[in-house]
């Protein structure tokens, strides 16, 4: 069944495209029958769809309130097919789209799609349309396509689905005015307050027809309604696309559609509409008969014209096309050869299906203007869609003719695909590059230096804002902002710089000086290459990084180099640097002159060189300094030896080294240090150990002396006790031999020690301790010594007091505290007891002190000799039970901490 002309609908396929639609059938039915089984309850539930119920013709009520329209019998249609029951649900389409989101319904019927639908619905292959209709007086011109709408006033129907849509494209030019009914929207258009009214139903109920109106179809504007399903619901959305397909090939779609919605053909021509013409047809017909006549005389001119025209139209590689209401009324073979279109594909189509639709605004504009005689010639460029998808570029030129005796544009066509491809390219490359330039750290420029002496840099990147403050466009034309940001102190040598470039056209190297806008001062490295220009100007190609950082750092290093170098200076040393792998060893001019040479007569300089001129004696002691160094067992090489003068006499030299550069295995490669002449401060040591034996041997020979002179007196006391026969008087010369013999013996132990300014006191109490037992013990030794002595070193003025208390309180207890044959020891310790202090402690186990014994009212010379000796040496003298004596002292002498402490009984 043909399809009423101006009307597109949906028709059964035929030929091999039944073919293709029987293979599709074929391939849905193994689809579903390969597919599982719902379970039952699935399959016997009745399907929920909602349905518009004032969306005529696609559905509405009736006075009774039962639902007709195109939706409800295509549901009815559909039912059964895959066991689908419908359950139909109206309401308004607020309330169904309410209902739908609540989940309580399944299906949405006749709804179009968008993209925010998309995002929760699915949807199933599209099951009717309706086309955008306007609705114009007879007189005016009709409008068929949406680039007519500008300019004019359009009467739309009130949130109707074609005035949301004009809203959304904003009138496609035109000004919308709303109304609430189309009654009251066609009236407009007929008072002449509307230049047309937008529908999109076609009215099979309401006929606005009879307001002798024109109505054309939209070619532009066309709705596609489909069915709706929860996002994801595929089984339902199969058993529905499956139905809808059985339908429209069964036949029924097109039945439905064609008695619902149908096209909308030609309407009889009445005498009303006739009679705007009648004038103008007479006129026609005066103009034919006189066309005629005039027509004879020129055929035979016009034949000849038109021949030599169509030679050269036929043969021109330009393509011309002529337009008429936008549609193609003439193509020459060009146009068809490059288009690849057949004449039939293009003749009667609309330049507009061929034009991209974001540039069709535009062209209607320009055809608009040239036709109404706003331009009299026009060039525009075109981007082609072609039907096979080639995108093809023409650059049109336009003027207004007369074709066939109404307005039309003539046009040639010229290819550009290729130019604007490679210029496109070009743009996109040189985008590119400026993306890459303005993202390096530094600048990328041109400079220019014209033959006038002006300059300006033709492009710089955006790194000239970073480095300089500066806005790259305020440089384009002048380039005096750059020079006003240079630093005042390198300006006139940066200009000359760049004036001998150009003169002898060498590379452009240059560092210095730029005051940022923000006031701080950056250092800049600039390399450029130049290159001349025909007007005779100069152009540099460049680029400038800021090297602030870097050059800090090198003044930085510059100022350390020559601190140290004054350091160096300063101490008279001489240095030495030694490349490991190869031998080669590098000396200052110090090192020459400390040995007599100048740099010449050492040249050239070797390891070699400090070899020759090392000790014999002390090449041994170098070598296993620096092997160890290197193989990592010292941190540092380090050294005294001998070098031999060139004048023949020895030098000490202090030798101080360490590595300072390795490979990336860790192996060392150099090696630096310096040598320091301590000649002098050798001869100096040397002189100070002589003196030094000299004043031992002389306090050795002191303490010799004392010590033989106290044996003297001890030998004249005894003999003193020996004459006198009172007790008293024996026990008191003994005592005074004691104490003196105590201070011989340290002056022996002085004597005999390596050390004569401090005395180590551990060996001095158990020299003495022992001494005195053997003198006032027991041949059968019935008390025994213990002692217990930390190694600790004292100065010689707290030895001799140290030692007179130990003689005291040690004869104090063999003398008193043990009577007859009693048995028991007597302990001597000496212990340190923190922060540096050490405790002097002696006791017994004998009898014991009184028990009414007090040491600060005692009358005993001893104790009272015991407690000015402890003051003495900066301790007290303290009392326990026991009994046992301590005296707690700090040494001024480091005690010998590392040596461990030992007990020894004797």
């Amino acid at each position: 069944m043909p399809s009423p002309a101006g009307c597109p609908r949906v028709s059964h396929p035929s030929g091999r495209g039944w073919a293709w639609a029987r293979a599709l059938l074929l391939a849905a039915l193994v689809m579903t029958l390969g597919r599982p089984i719902a379970p039952a309850a699935e399959e016997n539930r009745s399907v929920r769809v909602g349905v518009d119920r004032n969306s005529p013709p696609l559905s509405f009520l009736d006075e009774n309130g039962v639902l007709h329209g195109f939706t409800p019998e295509l549901l009815a249609s559909m039912a059964g097919v895959n066991g689908l029951r419908f359950e139909v649900v109206t309401a308004s389409w607020k309330e169904l789209s309410a209902a739908f989101e609540a989940g309580e319904l399944d299906v949405l019927a006749n709804i179009t799609i968008n993209d925010a639908r998309r995002e929760t619905m699915d949807f199933t292959i599209q099951h009717s349309y309706v086309h955008g209709i306007t609705y114009t007086r007879p007189r005016e011109h009709p409008l068929t396509h949406t680039s007519q709408f500008a300019g004019k006033r359009m009467a739309s129907l009130h949130n109707s689905i074609s005035d949301v849509d004009a809203v959304r494209h904003r009138g496609w030019g035109a000004e919308i005015v709303p109304y609430a009914t189309w009654q009251e929207m066609l009236g407009a258009v007929v008072r002449g307050d509307c230049d047309f009214a937008l529908i999109i139903r076609p009215l099979k109920f309401e006929q606005p027809d009879e307001m002798g109106l024109r109505r054309s179809f939209v070619e532009d504007i066309r709705y596609p309604f489909h069915m709706a399903v929860h996002r994801g619901d595929r089984r339902r959305l199969e058993n529905l696309n499956e139905a809808l397909a059985t339908v429209r090939h069964n036949g029924t779609t097109d039945r439905l559609f064609a008695k619902w919605i149908g096209p909308i053909g030609p309407r009889p021509i009445r005498a009303v509409d006739l009679q705007p013409y009648l004038l103008p047809a007479a006129a026609v017909l005066a103009g034919v008969v006189l066309f005629m006549l005039w027509q004879r005389r020129i055929n035979r001119t016009l034949q000849a014209s038109e021949e030599k025209y169509r030679v050269l139209v036929d043969n021109t590689t330009e393509g011309i096309f002529v337009l008429q209401e936008h549609k193609f009324c003439f193509i020459n073979p060009a146009l068809l050869q490059m288009t690849g279109l057949r004449a039939d594909q293009l003749l009667g189509r609309s330049i507009f299906d061929f034009i991209r639709p974001e540039e069709q605004a535009t062209a209607n504009t320009r055809q608009q203007e040239l036709l109404e005689g706003a331009r009299t010639a026009s060039r525009l460029d075109y981007r082609a869609v072609l039907p096979d998808g080639r995108d093809l570029r023409l650059s049109v030129s336009s003027v207004r003719i007369d074709w066939r005796g109404r307005p039309a544009t003539l046009s040639f066509a010229t290819d550009v695909t290729a130019v604007r491809l490679a210029e496109q390219a070009r743009e996109e490359a040189a985008q590119r590059l400026t993306k890459i330039a303005d993202r390096v750290p530094g600048v990328v420029y041109q400079y220019r230096l014209r033959a006038d002496g002006t300059t300006c840099f033709p492009y710089v990147s955006e790194g000239i804002r970073r480095i300089y403050g500066i806005d790259p466009g305020q440089v384009r034309e002048d380039a005096s902002p750059v020079y006003a940001a240079l630093h005042p102190d390198d300006l006139d040598r940066v200009t000359e710089s760049i004036l001998v470039s150009a003169r002898e056209f060498s590379p452009w190297h240059d560092e210095h000086r730029v005051v940022h806008r923000d006031g701080s001062v950056r250092w800049v490295r600039g390399n450029a290459l130049p290159q001349k220009e025909p007007d005779g100007s100069v152009l540099w190609h460049g680029y400038i990084q800021d090297v602030t950082e870097t050059k800090q750092a090198e003044l930085a290093l510059e100022s350390e180099r020559r601190r140290l170098a004054d350091i160096i200076n300063a101490t008279n040393a001489a240095t030495w640097e030694w490349n490991v792998q190869t031998g080669e060893t590098k000396y200052n001019e110090r090192w020459g002159s400390m040995l007599g040479y100048t740099p010449a007569e050492l040249a050239p300089t070797t390891l070699d060189t400090w070899r020759s001129r090392i000790h014999p004696d002390d090449t041994a002691a170098a070598g296993m300094q620096a092997e160890e160094h290197l193989a990592g067992r010292r941190d540092h090489y380090e050294c005294e030896v001998r070098l031999r003068h060139k004048a023949g006499h020895w030098i000490w030299v202090a030798d101080t080294g360490q590595i300072i550069a390795r490979d990336e295995h860790g192996r060392p490669l150099v090696m630096a240090g310096i040598h320091l002449d301590i000649t002098e401060r050798k001869q100096a040591e040397a002189a100070v150990r002589a003196s030094l034996r000299e004043k031992e041997a002389l306090l050795k020979e002191v303490h010799h002396r004392v010590k033989n002179n106290l044996q003297v007196i001890t030998s004249l006391l005894r003999l003193e006790a020996a004459r006198h026969a009172e007790p008293q008087v024996k026990d008191v010369l003994r005592e005074m031999q004691g104490r003196i013999r105590s201070m011989a013996l340290l002056h022996e132990t002085v004597y005999r020690a390596d050390n004569v300014a401090r005395v180590n006191l551990s060996i001095y109490l158990r020299q003495l301790t022992t001494q005195l037992f053997r003198a006032q013990n027991s041949p059968g030794e019935r008390v025994r010594l213990k002692l217990d002595l930390t190694p600790v070193t004292v100065e010689l003025d707290q030895a001799i007091p140290c030692g007179l208390i130990v003689n005291e309180l040690v004869t104090n207890s063999l003398k008193h505290g043990f009577a007859g044959a009693q048995r028991g020891e007597v302990c001597v310790s000496l212990q340190p007891v923190g922060r540096g202090a050490v405790q002097l402690v002696v006791s017994d186990t004998g009898a014991g002190l009184p028990v009414d014994f007090d040491l600060e009212k005692t009358d005993s010379l001893g104790l009272r000799l015991v407690t000015d000796l402890a003051r003495q040496i900066g301790g007290e003298l303290q009392f326990a039970a026991g009994p046992s004596f301590m005296v707690t002292f700090t040494p001024r002498a480091v005690p010998r901490g590392s040596e461990p402490p030992f007990s020894t009984a004797v």
